[in-house]
């Protein structure tokens, strides 16, 4: 495994199946229109795509759309559902990157991609991803949905009658990287892996109210675990709101707690956040005055920051929209301390002054705790914000201000009418065409376009491993 976290910039995926004789067998696909062999999935990840698993739903989700939903295909093959054409996105129109996070479909990948699936980590920036499906006969499915003259046909192979006669460029150049029979191995040794739940453990300690939004508007499993998680490890979503906190059990085996960021504010009268400032005190002051859990790392980043400060006796402003809030680019001045922990050295991020970073805040911290209560120190800070960058003083917390999940391309793709809001456009101005323009404006600033969210990154991953 590589210690320094590889910037993702292409993605593979294979469907697999299990037959009669224990052997795997893997799903490849021919594009009537643009090719003449058979491939695999695959597509470059963008900045709107922000990470890999975010790329890989988007493309499940606008080539295929209700095909591979649930059990669609299985019930195609039985004639369950007759109208195949009602699965698939009219006229081959993408859904648009605005409209894929209401998507019910996106958010069906996202959560199955979500869970233990199989990856290779990285071969050369590329992330090879394995789904396991019901073995489907691909003549009969191929039959009928060449009657609705759907571009796409599908066929198994095997480690017994791969050919790469029959393959595209792309899929013979993987092939060249690690064959079928290492993939195989690869897919058993980790399912195994998972069924004895032998991998290290990362969680995800969200604040969020229970229900229909509970993982939050970018999916928050997803959205860490595209850019984090490698194959052979476990993380789960806690919440808070249902009680979800770790319990001893959990703390000596988890090697990180993310605190992400919430649309809740630490001053809402709200029971559960109350319970999670006490909880995260306590976890705290055990770690600082115990030595309890040296293993464990804490990463608070928006809320998670404020969260952590609050429950330590920190004073934040109040939610004031027009005066108080960050949304984009921020230049976070960086002190030689920081420089100098040792997870920030094996980074190998290299030193200077700054690092721009992702805001999306309306609330800060203006005050520290009081000393008794204090084991934090800032180590970054930006002209709008003092506290941008908090440390504890034996090196296992880490808090941020801004988002270093987020990549300037999605928090576009996301929240462009209220960026252009507060960039002092009214509302009756916002229209497709002037979204438009502000787009192309806003992502060619220097700003954006010097973004160091992948630094970021590295760092935080850094930090949570070593």
């Amino acid at each position: 495994m590589s210690k320094i976290l590889p910037q993702t910039k292409k993605i593979f995926l294979y469907f697999y199946s299990e037959a009669s004789d224990n052997k795997y067998k893997y799903l490849y696909i021919k594009n009537f229109i643009s090719q003449n062999k058979y491939g695999i999935i695959s597509s470059d990840v963008t900045l709107k795509d922000n990470n890999s698993l975010f790329c890989l739903a988007r493309i499940l989700t606008n080539s295929f759309y209700k095909l591979f939903y649930k059990d669609n295909l299985l019930k195609i093959l039985k004639g369950e559902i007759n109208d195949i054409s009602s699965l698939l996105l009219p006229n081959n129109k993408e859904i648009s990157y605005d409209d894929l996070w209401t998507d019910t479909v996106m958010k069906f990948w996202l959560d199955k991609l979500s869970e233990q699936i199989i990856q290779y980590d990285d071969i050369d920036n590329v992330k090879i991803f394995f789904i396991k499906m019901s073995l489907i006969d691909t003549e009969k499915l191929n039959s009928l949905l060449k009657k609705i003259n759907f571009k796409y046909s599908f066929i198994y192979f095997s480690n017994d009658n791969i050919s790469e006669d029959n393959l595209d460029k792309e899929s013979i150049n993987i092939l060249s990287k690690l064959n079928l029979q290492q993939v195989s191995t690869h897919i058993k040794s980790t399912e195994d892996f998972y069924k004895e739940n032998k991998g290290d453990l990362y969680i995800i300690l969200a604040c969020k109210v229970a229900g229909e939004n509970e993982k939050g508007f970018f999916h928050f499993p997803s959205l860490f675990k595209g850019i984090y998680r490698r194959n052979k490890e476990d993380w789960r979503y806690l919440l808070v709101s249902k009680n979800e906190f770790p319990d001893d059990e959990m703390l000596k085996k988890a090697k990180c707690i993310i605190i992400p960021g919430s649309d809740l504010s630490v001053h809402d009268n709200i029971e559960f956040l109350r319970k999670t400032e006490k909880y995260l005190f306590n976890l705290i002051k055990d770690i600082e005055e115990k030595g309890k859990y040296p293993h464990l790392k804490i990463l608070g980043i928006c809320f998670g920051l404020q969260i952590i400060m609050s429950g330590f006796g920190a004073k934040l402003n109040k939610n004031n929209w027009d005066k108080n809030s960050r949304f984009g680019p921020e230049i976070i001045n960086l002190k030689d301390e920081f420089w100098e922990l040792n997870y920030v050295k094996k980074s190998m991020v290299t030193k200077r002054k700054s690092l721009i970073l992702t805001e999306a805040h309306s609330e800060q911290v203006i005050k520290y705790p009081n000393k008794n209560n204090n084991y934090f120190k800032t180590v970054g800070s930006s002209d709008a914000c003092e506290c941008e960058i908090s440390i504890d003083k034996k090196g296992q917390i880490l808090m941020i201000q801004g988002h270093p999940e987020y990549s300037p391309g999605l928090y576009m793709s996301s929240s462009i009418e209220m960026i252009m809001e507060f960039s002092g456009y009214k509302s009756e101005d916002i229209n497709e065409e002037s979204m438009n323009e502000f787009e192309k404006e806003y992502m060619n600033r220097e700003e954006n376009k010097n973004s160091n969210y992948n630094e970021w990154r590295i760092i935080c991953d850094s930090f949570m491993r070593y």
